[in-house]
């Protein structure tokens, strides 16, 4: 029932309350029928306001399961979540850590040229700049 709890508190736009449930539910290691990302989505919206860190770490984390799928379209799905960080961390006038982040994802899948392709476009570069 934590995912339950979790969107009341969404709904109710009570941070707070949802990070509470979201972290329980993350030590209880529960997941709903829908997977993991869909809700961790949504709790990062949430709290991204009150919470800046804890919603650009729970990107980063949806990022580094679909990355690990090795499919390309689950990195086009990673990058949906990067966009998100880099967005927030942008506004929080932090891009150094976003690029120091994009440069370590880069250097560690390497040998993913599909995942280096949509980096190369998340940083904002040509294809034929980035060699």
């Amino acid at each position: 029932m934590t995912s339950v709890l979790i969107d009341i508190a969404i709904e109710e736009k009570r941070p707070d309350d949802a990070l509470k449930w979201y972290d329980h539910k993350k030590l209880k290691k529960e997941v709903f029928w829908f997977g993991e990302s869909y809700q961790d989505d949504q709790v990062a919206e949430a709290v991204a306001d009150h919470y800046p860190d804890r919603a650009i770490d729970i990107w980063k984390s949806i990022a580094d399961r679909q990355i690990a799928l090795t499919k390309p379209k689950a990195y086009e799905e990673a990058a949906r979540y990067l966009r998100k960080a880099q967005s927030l961390l942008k506004k929080l006038k932090r891009e150094e850590e976003w690029r120091d982040y994009l440069l370590k994802l880069r250097q560690a899948n390497a040998r993913k040229p599909k995942l280096i392709e949509i980096l190369v476009r998340l940083e904002g570069r040509r294809i034929v700049e980035s060699a």
